[in-house]
């Protein structure tokens, strides 16, 4: 059968252009193990727009399209899935992805589409395609919800892949590689043109009530000869210089983690690696980072989230703080690029933890610094919460920006709360020596101006407000 595989997207100032590995492995999965024609889109980088896009599926007349996009792009998500269904009215529509896995009933409801894949998406598919030509029910393909004469019909969760080695590599091959060389990917920051992006592990064992747990929570890593096996086959087939690392907790198993440093310098690749996603500073030892350090790490992300020790527990993460500052330190003195994620909002907060919070980030000795307001998703527990859903039932999701929601579910009205997003930046960008040592550090003072400079003015100084993109497709969803 012909596949067609999209990933949709909202152009937005900081807008990021990592590869679309998810769809790249379905894609591989379904080639190696179905025989199946596989096309890939990727509107971040082709920015065809729904009308292009329309126009490329008639072209192409698959006979399945697959969507995957974020909960901010629901409204290119479903106006791409009805001009699908208009210009090749014969295909399944497909969702796929973590919006689509949270809002599975709802998408089915309101859109055209025909099918959801719940969580990991290789092997449900591949076997939602089989069910499709004949050979099997698709009323039982797990992993898999539709609607059924007006019903809702979920069958049952499919089992996780427990043995991602057996994953072919992603489908390098059917994405214009070259297109992505230089753009901002992950962090927003690119050293070296020639980059890639990449997983060696799925999932993350903690329990934070903000996370949606698509993936489970029993860590899942490949081999370190494997991922070494196609960092390998990057640079060989690409002439790759960058990797950066995308898991969402690549140092869980240390011994792990330090096979693969090892790995990538006993080849000599020559490598830059970066973690965007951030490492789990309580879990990073002397040794972990001195051999980060020797493979190639000069930007690392370090996941705080809160200063608080109320809701430290609250949240469930339950860092230690005091080892957090000493693994922070040593790594901006190694001369990597540290950076640090915080999130203000939580439920109940108050504002002596919100500065908390700050001041812990502006004493910290991170170059940069990512304030994100808290998003309580459905599917989450931070969303099941009493004092969360209560207040949810107007919330529109269609107005999210990448790092900006109308929600506040602190202790601080409205107005206040900005004020206290935009103080957060001024107190750590403006700490004395900060600038001096961020530009020190930087790869690349064209994107500090170009890109940095603005954002930076933007932080500090304008009150944002969300999009209306969500209202004019009619989304709400609560």
């Amino acid at each position: 059968m012909k596949v067609l595989l999209v990933r949709l997207a909202r152009r937005h100032f900081e807008m990021n252009f990592t590869h679309p590995l998810g769809l790249m492995s379905i894609a591989s999965v379904l080639r190696s193990r179905g025989g199946h024609e596989v096309r890939i889109i990727d509107d971040r980088i082709e920015g065809m727009g729904v009308a292009g896009l329309a126009r490329e599926t008639a072209h192409y007349r698959p006979d399945l399209i697959g969507i995957t996009g974020m909960t901010m792009e629901a409204g290119e998500i479903y106006a791409y899935a009805l001009a699908s269904q208009e210009v090749a009215p014969g295909a399944a529509v497909v969702a796929g992805g973590v919006h689509a896995t949270l809002f599975s009933e709802r998408m089915l409801r309101e859109t055209s589409i025909d099918f959801v894949v719940r969580g990991e998406g290789e092997e449900s598919i591949l076997a939602l395609l089989e069910a499709l030509s004949g050979c099997k029910d698709r009323m039982a393909v797990a992993g898999t919800a539709h609607l059924e004469n007006g019903l809702y019909v979920a069958a049952p969760s499919r089992p996780f892949i427990k043995d991602i080695d057996s994953l072919p590599f992603p489908a390098w091959d059917l994405i214009p590689v070259k297109k992505y060389f230089g753009r901002p990917a992950g962090d927003l920051v690119v050293d070296r043109p020639r980059f890639m992006t990449m997983f060696t592990s799925r999932a993350c064992p903690y329990r934070c009530i903000y996370c949606h747990r698509m993936f489970g929570r029993g860590f899942r890593a490949r081999s370190p000869d494997n991922v070494i096996a196609e960092i390998e086959s990057l640079v060989s087939r690409f002439g790759i210089e960058e990797i950066h690392i995308q898991d969402d907790i690549f140092n869980l198993d240390l011994a792990r983690a330090k096979a693969i440093c090892r790995g990538i310098m006993t080849r000599g690749l020559g490598l830059v690696l970066v973690f965007p996603n951030g490492l789990r500073a309580d879990r990073v030892d002397d040794e972990l980072l001195d051999l980060l350090y020797r493979a190639g790490a000069r930007r690392i992300a370090y996941a705080v989230e809160t200063a608080s020790p109320r809701l430290q527990r609250y949240i469930r993460k339950d860092l230690d703080l005091e080892r957090t500052v000493k693994v922070m330190e040593r790594t901006a003195k190694m001369g990597i690029l540290t950076k640090g994620f915080f999130m203000l909002g939580f439920p109940g907060e108050t504002r002596e933890e919100i500065r908390a919070t700050i001041d812990f980030a502006a004493a910290s000795a991170c170059h940069v610094a990512n304030f994100s307001r808290v998003l309580p998703y459905p599917g989450t527990e931070l969303f099941e919460a009493r004092e969360v859903s209560s207040d949810m039932e107007e919330i529109d999701y269609g107005q999210f920006t990448y790092d900006y929601s109308t929600i506040n579910l602190s202790d601080l009205d409205d107005a206040d709360f900005e004020r206290m997003i935009r103080r957060a930046y001024r107190a750590f960008f403006l700490r004395p020596g900060r600038l001096v040592r961020l530009v020190r550090i930087f790869p690349g003072i064209v994107r500090i101006v170009t890109f940095y400079l603005p954002l930076f003015l933007i932080k500090l100084f304008v009150k944002k407000k969300p999009g209306r993109r969500g209202r004019e497709w009619g989304l709400r969803y609560h």
